[in-house]
């Protein structure tokens, strides 16, 4: 090993292991910030942060604070507008949902259930209980793939299963 001394090229700070970074401080995402965001930092072989060597648009001016602040509101507001989307959309989806079972609800209890049990003299509970027990029996029975086949050629394109989404 030569007595040369190794230092960097940028600050002149001595760099105790030069053969790897060829004379330079080496740069390094090391540093959270108080946002949460990883910062680059420029270090010597021995650790110490070489502050003289930092890039000149990460070193700290009087509205680099302000400017950091700023862009964590604006991605603080992006996140909010798109939760809010999310929230939106998944509201729509349960009433969605919400509605299409109180229909199947509805239509199986009025064109299968009611009949039969007013015939029976059932009693309001014994149909609803009946009627729920039917759409279970329905559900044990279909053939899903054989249903989104039969969706899938209908005429108009929105009631195809691929669609529905």
């Amino acid at each position: 090993m030569s007595d040369e001394v190794k230092t960097c090229k940028d600050c002149k700070h001595f760099i105790a292991d030069g053969s790897s970074r060829h004379g330079l401080c080496e740069l390094k995402k090391s540093r959270i910030d108080k946002w949460g965001q990883e910062v680059s930092i420029r270090r010597m072989a021995s650790g110490k942060a070489c502050k003289k060597a930092e890039p000149a648009a990460s070193q700290s001016t009087d509205d680099a604070p302000l400017r950091e602040l700023e862009t964590y509101k604006q991605e603080y507001r992006l996140a909010a507008a798109a939760n809010r989307q999310l929230a939106d959309a998944l509201d729509k989806a349960r009433e969605e949902n919400k509605m299409l079972r109180l229909q199947i609800f509805a239509f199986v209890r009025n064109s299968a259930v009611l009949p039969v049990g007013r015939r029976l003299n059932k009693s309001e509970q014994e149909i609803t209980d009946k009627t729920f027990e039917t759409i279970e029996a329905a559900k044990n029975m279909i053939d899903v793939e054989a249903v989104k086949a039969a969706m899938n050629l209908a005429t108009k394109r929105e009631n195809r299963f691929n669609n529905a989404d």
